[in-house]
């Protein structure tokens, strides 16, 4: 089956690191700032639940992780390391 779609797509060439740490990195960035701008605006509205986790690494170090979750799903907010 793989032979088949080989015979059928044009051979791409993979982005360069510059494009992958500057230009593709920079539009996720972005994105993820559009997204997260919505997120905000949907719960101004309808209100959201903030979630905390926290948990011991190996070394004995405490984490801990705030997420906001509402009617558009979750998002993480922050991580703190104590």
């Amino acid at each position: 089956m793989l032979q088949a779609i080989a015979k059928y797509v044009v051979v791409m060439e993979a982005p360069t690191p510059h494009e992958l740490s500057e230009k593709f990195l920079q539009r996720e960035v972005e994105e993820t700032k559009e997204n997260l701008k919505v997120f905000k605006e949907s719960y101004a509205i309808s209100g959201c639940t903030l979630i905390t986790y926290a948990w011991s690494n190996q070394k004995q170090k405490s984490i801990m992780t705030i997420v906001a979750h509402c009617t558009t799903g979750t998002a993480f907010l922050h991580s703190h390391n104590a």
